[in-house]
């Protein structure tokens, strides 16, 4: 926007942190509670943050004990991702219009 409220910043890396500061300004200004963490304050979000990423990587992650032989499926029921679809090969044929008669 040309000559607006954010005339400031023009996209360029200086104009982006004169925004940001100016809203951190405003922020601070209508926010009479507010007070700056401590670096302290800050190693200790991170700390927690990190230990959250890593019990939720536990949770994701497969421990090589626990993987399938090499070539199997992960799926215990040996069925793959893609179970009715057909895989397009390299000669482009697609199964794009076919219709499929739906089973109930």
């Amino acid at each position: 926007t040309s000559g607006g409220y954010f005339s400031e910043n023009d996209g360029s890396k200086d104009g982006r942190k004169a925004e940001r500061e100016r809203r951190r300004a405003e922020h601070r200004a209508t926010n009479p509670n507010f007070r700056e963490k401590t670096p302290e304050e800050i190693a200790e979000i991170e700390r927690r943050r990190r230990q959250r990423m890593q019990e939720e990587a536990e949770k994701w992650n497969m421990a090589p004990e626990d993987a399938p032989p090499e070539g199997e499926p992960v799926g215990g029921d040996g069925s793959y991702y893609m179970d009715d679809e057909e895989f397009d090969g390299e000669d482009g044929d697609s199964n794009e219009g076919d219709v499929k008669e739906c089973k109930r």
